[in-house]
């Protein structure tokens, strides 16, 4: 039996999203890498990935990429490799020296 609500269990709550933001606002928003599941809702879209479903953790990404300064941002959730540069890397079968 599919429990169809189980990729929203799996989502940040909001404590947790607050936790992060606290975490990165200790550190001045400044980190080397992220690594995440998902990316920012532009990247979807650059790689033309389910642009329409969008949900708070895409928001908080986008809130991430536009306050945060990094050097490299890798996810996984496509299930492909590919740069997205100058900054992102989707990652599936790539092993990716940082």
């Amino acid at each position: 039996l599919l429990d169809e609500d189980l990729p929203l269990q799996r989502l940040p709550t909001e404590q947790d999203v607050a936790l992060a933001r606290q975490q990165l606002a200790q550190n001045e928003n400044d980190v080397d890498f992220i690594v995440t599941h998902d990316c920012p809702s532009a990247v979807r879209r650059m790689l033309r990935m389910d642009s329409n479903e969008f949900h708070q953790l895409n928001a908080y990404f986008d809130e991430v990429a536009q306050i945060c300064r990094f050097r490299q941002w890798f996810f996984g959730s496509f299930h492909v490799d590919k740069k997205i540069p100058p900054y992102y890397h989707a990652l599936f079968k790539d092993v990716v020296g940082v």
